[in-house]
């Protein structure tokens, strides 16, 4: 009788552990990030300032108080975003360190650079807002549309910035040269305002940028943006000609660039969806509009399914464009 006691007794007490574990199985990962956040955050920007970084310093205050804690906002520029990626790529997945960057950090740039991390090393929590990508050269230069550039470098050599080798602005670049049969060379800058400088200071021929940062140029009289990699006109510079009717081939999914905010590999999903929820509301504040529509930047929020599977469709564009060109990785 005692032998079968204490077999009964051991089956109870495994059987009680068994649902024990079951237990913290189901509870554990709906608590992770309940109080979440507890300490300011630390939002790392690949670029450097003046550029890329003023959508999120816009939407900051606003985040700030929807989440209840400050966003730190870090510039860790330099090799075409790859060091300030790998930074968060590498970070603590406890929702303090996150990225904000253009989608081709995860989906353009590891397919032309050998790096220490791939697509799925960061998740894609949401999107913010989409560029459009345009090609522009000093005010001075007497070329008035992207077929006079096209011309001019037919016999001469032409240099073009970039904010680094790899991005979304260089595809759109080596796109342009392949579809117009002739070659530019690329000149990479840690910032992209490095390379609107000299542009405006005639040390190469065109930049190509966001509009962002090309605009208060053109307003300022410096600069002349002779296309837009689109098939519509940008409606924050709508004298701007599009690469459509200069009817040159192009594709034209790379010339828009999403942007949003991207977070460890491993971070909880409630705080992945606190975020995402925070993102859509500040989206959707006044101010933060009113700052947007002042930098030409169009706000466009998708959730995390919708922002990973935008960002996946581009990919294998990229890859089929990248493959077609022949384009090798450096």
């Amino acid at each position: 009788m005692k032998k079968r006691s204490v077999g009964l007794g051991l089956e109870l007490v495994a059987s009680f552990s068994i649902a024990i574990l079951i237990l913290a199985i189901c509870i554990v990962p709906s608590s992770l990030g309940a109080g979440y956040p507890e300490a300011p955050i630390t939002m790392v920007v690949p670029y450097g300032p003046g550029g890329v970084d003023r959508d999120i310093r816009a939407m900051a205050p606003t985040l700030g108080k929807i989440l209840g804690q400050p966003l730190v906002i870090e510039n860790r520029a330099g090799a075409g975003s790859s060091i300030g990626t790998y930074y968060v790529v590498q970070a603590k997945p406890d929702g303090y360190t996150l990225l904000f960057a253009a989608g081709t950090a995860l989906n353009l740039v590891p397919l032309m650079t050998d790096l220490p991390y791939k697509f799925d090393d960061l998740i894609p929590i949401a999107s913010t807002s989409s560029q459009i990508q345009m090609l522009a050269v000093s005010a001075n230069t007497p070329w008035k549309t992207v077929r006079d550039l096209i011309e001019y470098g037919k016999k001469n050599p032409v240099k073009i910035g970039i904010s680094g080798f790899g991005t979304s602005v260089h595809i759109c670049g080596e796109i342009l040269a392949h579809a117009s049969n002739i070659k530019f060379a690329f000149v990479p800058y840690k910032s992209i305002m490095e390379a609107i400088t000299a542009v405006i200071g005639g040390h190469i021929e065109g930049v190509i940028s966001m509009p962002q940062t090309v605009i208060p140029q053109v307003k300022g009289g410096k600069l002349r943006v002779i296309t837009v990699f689109s098939s519509e006109r940008f409606p924050f510079l709508s004298e701007a000609p599009t690469i459509k009717e200069a009817r040159i081939p192009f594709e034209m999914e790379a010339g828009k660039t999403w942007f949003g905010i991207f977070a460890p590999k491993g971070t909880p999903p409630p705080i992945c969806d606190k975020w995402s929820e925070a993102v859509r509301k500040a989206i959707n504040d006044k101010e933060v509009l009113s700052s947007f529509e002042k930098m030409a930047t169009i706000a466009e929020f998708q959730n995390q399914k919708e922002f990973k599977a935008s960002l996946e469709k581009q990919l294998a564009m990229y890859q089929r464009v990248i493959d077609k060109m022949g384009l090798k990785k450096k």
